[in-house]
């Protein structure tokens, strides 16, 4: 009898961790997660000489800890000039933030229907907290996060400058004047 009273012990035990457990699960709070959406498209195009921009939308989906973005890596971009200005946000629990993420010109000379495509790479950590008091302490660091990106080189139709189609609007009736003379000079008896 005694032997089971120990077993019965055990068991009541356990089922008290487990069900303590169970409580503690939904008090932890969401997952350590967050999401970018690049704005206005991960796919931008643009004609030779013009600068595209992506700009960034994050959501931090803890609703316990600050997301802090720590490095961006764009890879390699050529037949233009890259320009990182993102701005590292700090992320609230459950907030959104939008920013500016990266620019790009196209050089003057680079090839119609040119793509330049990789991925926008991402890391952060999650802090208790706010990090830019001195309140907050590390808590782990946050998944890392990717997205892809394409930019392309699209010629735009060439339109005049306004001071060519004025130069060519005040030749056109000295081109009528001239060939009009010319016709009189030929219908003329000589």
């Amino acid at each position: 009898m005694k032997g089971r009273t120990v077993t019965n012990n055990a068991r009541n035990t356990a089922k008290l961790w487990c069900l303590g457990c169970l409580l503690l699960i939904p008090a932890m709070g969401a997952p350590l997660d967050w999401t970018i959406t690049l704005l206005p498209s991960a796919n931008l195009s643009g004609p030779p000489g013009s600068t595209l921009q992506w700009n960034y939308s994050i959501k931090n989906l803890s609703d316990t800890d600050t997301l802090v973005l720590n490095t961006l890596d764009a890879g390699v971009f050529q037949h233009g000039t890259p320009l990182s200005i993102f701005d590292f946000p700090i992320v609230g629990s459950l907030d959104t933030v939008s920013g500016d993420l990266y620019q790009f010109t196209w050089d003057s000379s680079a090839p119609n229907g040119f793509v330049n495509s990789g991925t926008f790479a991402l890391t952060a950590d999650f802090y208790v907290g706010n990090p830019s008091t001195d309140d907050a302490s590390f808590d782990t660091a946050a998944p890392d996060k990717s997205v892809d990106y394409s930019v392309t080189v699209a010629d735009a139709a060439r339109v005049p400058e306004p001071g060519t189609l004025a130069l060519i609007f005040a030749i056109l009736p000295i081109l009528g004047w001239k060939a009009r003379a010319r016709l009189r000079m030929h219908d003329s008896p000589v």
